[in-house]
């Protein structure tokens, strides 16, 4: 860990943990089993919580998750 980052040992270990990952939208649709396309309805629907990150999306893992234990 670098002298000037304030981040906690437990806050790193929290950043590797799956759950926190974060995904682009191709490896979301994969993980969701969608495609691209039905992904992007989605999150235009408001079906899919999604982060804008300049002009592109991404998912985090646990959200998705979310969103599977929703359905199920």
């Amino acid at each position: 860990m670098w002298p000037s980052d304030n981040k906690t040992l437990k806050e790193i270990e929290n950043l590797s943990r799956p759950q926190n990952r974060w995904l682009n939208s191709k490896e979301a649709s994969q993980y969701l089993g969608v495609t691209v396309n039905a992904l992007r309805i989605m999150v235009h629907r408001n079906l899919v919580k999604s982060h804008k990150l300049g002009n592109r999306l991404r998912f985090r893992v646990c959200e998705l998750d979310d969103l599977i234990q929703e359905k199920i």
